[in-house]
């Protein structure tokens, strides 16, 4: 029996998606057929229901998949399977000799669904995220100009962000598209380079934080939290990046100049950011000193302090983690095929391997980026361990397809391999929760 899913994937053209349904096609016995004709009707109505709930979508004016290049692709690939299955149920209607069997085509419009519904939700993602950053780039920005008052605002979308991120297992339902340029997406983001490229940073990582301590994770024992409280976490992960805009005042550059120019001074953005968040009278200092390494790593090598650094604190590590598995999801090698550039569950588990194998290195926490790497496929770590101990790559490509197949409308999906931490509830006005690409080889 064909499986669809082995054939449909993430980056295919329409073009090469009509060339797999041609050479499928097969001459139906009448009984075949019969049944066919029996299912034509149910396929029809759902394909009447997808294309009622794409349609909205190009149509509204105000949609911003019209103006994102990463949504518009989705958009083409959903357009353009809805088209071939539009076309093979014409061809059933037409009494044709080779037709499609019932169960591929019906594992087409899952797949057409699927596409559908993750456009859907990235386009919902994307607009609430435009009104999030403006909310959150005006507290940066007073912040930045020492206003302490602004915290209440800042720790009001942190517990934002921890209620809408609760019921989401999956990954993909938690970020924007890795080709998603967030920056860009900030009003007034040309008038405001620095502020957005903050705001957009403080937002990604701070999903990504408050997803992660939802699934539980534990570093030497204990919730990674340990007794701070998870909406503090999730709201010091919003300010990490506030420190460029004391640099954006010094300089007059966008954040990609400073880079590109003045190396040595970016570097030193923490130490801003840990400058403006120890104002904030509510954050703890644990965190402040976390803020100011977010970019070092426990070998040493990162900065602003690089060798100087110390012993970085748990919460430290797990800040650190977080922000590097944030830039690798949007880091892709060159040499990629175009097919695993497009697909968001390649990516995130090129991501995941890649920050295990840096751990084994020395850079990261090794618990925690094992952790991270087993939410996302339980045997991606134990694939990096083989892959480092063999030399051989590892074949994201069948954990990606894998996860791909769990995604498929109207099956449930697995429970997370890590079992998600308490909710952390609102008590007394304060936060409480009582949850306590390929690598290199193993060197002998």
């Amino acid at each position: 029996m064909i499986d669809t899913n082995d054939w449909v994937f993430p980056g295919i053209s329409a073009s090469e998606l009509q060339n797999r349904v041609v050479s499928h096609r097969m001459r139906l016995s009448d009984d075949e057929r019969n049944e066919l004709a029996n299912r034509y009707h149910i396929l029809r109505r759902s394909f009447g229901r997808l294309s009622h709930r794409w349609t909205p979508l190009l149509e509204d004016p105000h949609c911003p998949v019209r103006h994102e290049p990463a949504l518009n692709r989705l958009a083409k690939e959903a357009i353009g399977t809805s088209k071939v299955v539009y076309a093979e149920l014409s061809r059933i209607k037409g009494a044709h000799d080779d037709c499609l069997p019932a169960h591929v085509l019906s594992s087409l419009l899952d797949w057409n669904s699927l596409q559908i519904g993750r456009l859907e939700a990235q386009t919902k993602l994307l607009t609430a995220a435009k009104t999030t950053m403006k909310t959150l780039g005006t507290q940066l920005a007073l912040i930045a100009s020492g206003r302490q008052e602004s915290f209440a605002e800042l720790a009001s979308l942190s517990r934002s962000l921890l209620i809408d991120l609760r019921w989401r297992p999956q990954i993909e339902s938690v970020l924007p598209d890795p080709d998603t340029e967030l920056a860009k997406s900030y009003p007034d983001a040309e008038e405001h380079p620095t502020l957005s490229h903050a705001a957009a940073i403080g937002w990604e990582t701070a999903r990504v934080t408050a997803w992660m301590i939802h699934h539980g994770l534990v570093a030497e024992g204990r919730a990674v939290c340990g007794d701070l409280d998870a909406g503090l976490v999730v709201a010091a992960a919003l300010l990490q990046d506030v420190g460029l805009i004391r640099l954006e005042r010094k300089f007059r550059l966008s954040p990609e100049e400073i880079r590109a120019k003045h190396w040595e001074d970016y570097k030193q953005h923490p130490i801003y950011t840990v400058a403006l968040s120890s104002q904030i009278a509510d954050l703890p200092v644990e965190l402040c000193r976390a803020l100011g390494q977010h970019h070092e790593r426990l070998d040493g090598t990162g900065y602003p302090r690089g060798p100087e650094t110390g012993r970085m604190s748990v919460i430290a590590q797990f800040l650190a983690i977080v922000n590097r598995f944030r830039s690798l999801v949007h880091h892709v090698p060159d040499d990629v095929a175009d097919i695993e550039r497009f697909d968001p569950s390649w990516r995130y588990c090129a991501a995941a391997a890649r920050l295990y194998d840096e751990a084994q290195r020395g850079w990261w926490n090794t618990e925690l980026a094992k952790q991270i790497g087993e939410l996302l496929d339980p045997e991606l770590p134990s694939a990096v361990d083989r892959s480092l101990d063999t030399g051989m790559p590892v074949d994201l490509g069948v954990i990606a397809r894998r996860r791909w197949k769990l995604h498929v409308p109207h099956r449930d999906l697995g429970k997370p391999h890590i079992e998600p931490a308490t909710f952390p509830t609102q008590n007394d006005g304060g936060w409480r929760t009582t949850a306590s690409a390929v690598p290199q080889q193993r060197s002998a």
